[in-house]
């Protein structure tokens, strides 16, 4: 059955099913939501921008690039588990 969701949960759920997380029911209740509500709406649409023009700058970075990134991540969340 399909629920009428708050502006948190749609924006949740727009976050996963972006990375292919959310359900085929969590998805039918954003877009009955989206369906109402304007600001959820332009928060999808920026999100999608957002990721858009993130992978369009991580496709131009080349291996040893990407290693160098992954490396700094990595090291930086050590530091963070080790305190």
């Amino acid at each position: 059955m399909l629920r009428i969701i708050k502006c948190d949960s749609a924006c949740t759920i727009c976050d996963k099913a972006q990375y292919n997380e959310a359900s085929f029911r969590d998805k039918l209740c954003l877009a009955l939501h989206l369906v109402f509500c304007k600001t959820c709406r332009d928060y999808v649409r920026n999100n999608r921008k957002l990721t858009q023009h993130v992978d369009s700058k991580m496709k131009r970075l080349n291996a040893e690039a990407k290693a160098k990134m992954q490396q700094d991540i990595d090291s930086e969340l050590n530091k963070s588990t080790n305190m």
